[in-house]
């Protein structure tokens, strides 16, 4: 249906020199983790969906070190005080995807497992994600809505025609799994065949990028919470709004490197903060909680290097505050 979404029962080795090295499992869910999952939960059991890219997923982190994986441990603490037997948290989270692609994520496939509760993580990169894969449109009533499924699965032919041709190749599926070389060829190409699909070419330069993402991101962005806050209540769950952040905004705000981050980041807090407030959800910036951390706390919360994602203990600190969120909110009330 042209959405983005993992392959189900894939395990392997995630690593980077000097970084990390993970081990990685999707179950036959597809979700992250190889624990299966029942199309309902069992009765007197809360059932948390969290929605987000590689900081939901776990980038740099083992199956049960990643934010979601965290955030069920925070959730169990205090159930049976709410009166829940039990909680599991669904990592539905999707590397490299926006919360357009992640709404209709949900609506095509994680809300068939009955989650009580959704939790959509938004970074900063999703506004520039979300005018590439162009999977929502401004309709005549001023809403912004999908575009039709079939219009998607044509725009994904090339990249279906493409991947089917490579995965034939023979000893392809062997250098995959060996060849650092490549994967940095499949990734370019990816990209390229991602800008294609969702015929939104980038901005050259700085200056005009920015222009775009506030006039026309921003309000794509509200429209994709509204479309997907009414989709979660439709089905009778609730929809909590997170915002994390990355390194530059937490570790070296105000440096020249780092000011293109911080200021899609205020401009898609900033948003959230509107559209969530105006459809009386909850929401939270967690930028500050992590610079908290950061100063109190000996163990580093980004790697550095190679990569810049969160650490084990920066996922850590992200169940910490979403948790804290959904039960200050009464989200996870029975």
């Amino acid at each position: 249906d042209g959405v983005t979404c993992p392959r189900p029962n894939v395990r392997g080795t995630h690593s980077i020199p000097g970084c990390f090295d993970v081990e990685v499992a999707f179950g036959p869910e597809r979700f992250r983790g190889a624990r299966p999952y029942a199309p309902r939960p069992a009765e007197g059991v809360l059932r948390v969906a969290v929605l987000g890219d590689s900081f939901v997923f776990g980038y740099g982190a083992e199956d049960d070190e990643t934010y979601p994986a965290r955030l069920e441990e925070v959730l169990a603490e205090g159930a049976s005080a709410r009166g829940w037997s039990g909680v599991e948290v669904v990592n539905a989270g999707n590397g490299g995807t926006g919360p357009g692609d992640q709404s209709l994520w949900y609506d095509v496939w994680v809300r068939d497992f009955a989650p009580r509760v959704v939790v959509l993580s938004v970074v900063s990169n999703d506004l520039d994600n979300d005018l590439e894969r162009g999977l929502f449109r401004r309709g005549e009533d001023g809403a912004y809505h999908p575009r039709p499924a079939a219009e998607r699965r044509a725009a994904d032919d090339s990249v279906r025609t493409t991947r089917s041709f490579v995965n034939s190749v023979p000893g392809y599926s062997f250098l995959a799994e060996r060849s650092q070389l490549l994967a940095v060829a499949r990734n370019a190409a990816s990209r390229f065949l991602a800008r294609r699909r969702g015929g939104a070419p980038a901005a050259p330069d700085e200056g005009e990028a920015r222009a775009r993402l506030e006039a026309e991101a921003g309000p794509l962005l509200a429209g994709e919470v509204r479309w997907l806050a009414g989709r979660v209540r439709g089905d009778g769950a609730r929809l909590a709004v997170v915002f994390l952040p990355g390194r530059e905004c937490v570790l070296a705000p105000g440096e020249p490197a780092s000011e293109s981050v911080a200021w899609r980041s205020r401009t898609i807090s900033a948003t959230l903060e509107r559209v969530t407030h105006e459809l009386g959800l909850p929401f939270q910036d967690l930028t500050a909680a992590m610079r908290r951390h950061s100063d109190e706390s000996d163990d580093p919360i980004y790697y550095e290097g190679l990569d810049t994602h969160p650490t084990p203990a920066g996922y850590r600190v992200f169940a910490k505050e979403v948790g804290a969120l959904l039960a200050r909110s009464g989200s996870i009330d029975r």
